[in-house]
């Protein structure tokens, strides 16, 4: 991290960056949405930031923790502690993810570690996609997760961040705080109940008028994508550092692509 970086960070009254931060990319981010892990690397390095991308990192356990497999998790808990435990900084795209470190490890016996999902460290280290120069024309609208809206250290600041972008236009969700339906394994177990709750939030997201989604959970993004798609919807969906990426032309804007709904998408 350069000494001009640091001096910029003081002068605004937040935290200094770390020189390097490890990055947990959640398993279903890394299946689903693996330019999601590409998006990251490139804003925290744009910033000046370090980034390792550890290998050999699984699941967090939260499939197993909440089937009740928790002897399983903690396995999977020990090994994560393992693995990342002496960094400095470990950042994660997911807040579903990081609420599991963050709150139910200790429940699992493994104490000492945490997480910071992406956009809390960008607001952390007060970032301003204004100063950065970020530029993003499109109206959006925000879908913040079930469990990010109880990760502590206040309100997600996705909203604020996207503000900061010019040529961006942010809306309101109606009905913001309406689940997508995924749930991790409740939508495997009760698929259809799932699909009309994914339903309802397609009808919300609708009403707002967006052309864009920003979910920071790969599982939500992963059940309005499919959502959208069952109603033959053409809308993008897409993860905060995507559009910081995009914003700043480090990587190149994928288009919106209307498609018919596969079989998979269809609930059962």
């Amino acid at each position: 991290m350069s000494a001009q970086r640091r001096r910029d960070a003081e002068e605004r009254g937040a935290a200094a960056p770390p020189s390097s931060v490890r990055l947990f990319a959640p398993c279903l981010t890394q299946l689903n949405e693996p330019r999601v892990v590409e998006a990251c690397v490139a804003v925290l390095e744009h910033l000046g930031i370090s980034v390792d991308v550890v290998d050999g990192q699984t699941c967090c356990g939260q499939p197993l923790f909440t089937l009740g497999e928790h002897r399983q998790a903690a396995k999977l808990a020990r090994r994560m502690k393992k693995l990342f435990g002496s960094s400095e900084c470990v950042v994660t795209p997911s807040p579903s993810c990081a609420a599991m470190v963050n709150q139910r490890f200790p429940e699992l016996g493994v104490h000492g570690f945490e997480v910071v999902e992406f956009a809390r460290f960008l607001r952390h280290l007060g970032v301003s996609p204004q100063t950065l120069g970020c530029r993003w024309a499109g109206t959006v609208t925000v879908h913040e997760s079930c469990h990010g809206r109880h990760l502590p250290g206040g309100p997600d600041p996705t909203e604020a961040l996207l503000d900061g972008v010019a040529g961006l236009t942010r809306v309101a969700l109606p009905r913001p705080h309406q689940c997508c339906g995924f749930g991790g394994s409740f939508a495997s177990e009760f698929g259809a109940i799932a699909a009309a709750i994914g339903e309802d939030k397609c009808e919300a997201i609708g009403e707002s008028k967006a052309d864009w989604v920003v979910t920071n959970d790969a599982g939500c993004a992963l059940s309005i994508r499919s959502s959208l798609a069952r109603r033959g919807e053409a809308l993008g969906v897409r993860h905060l550092a995507e559009v910081l990426a995009e914003s700043l032309g480090l990587m190149p804007r994928r288009p919106v692509v209307a498609r018919r709904p596969s079989r998979q998408d269809q609930p059962r």
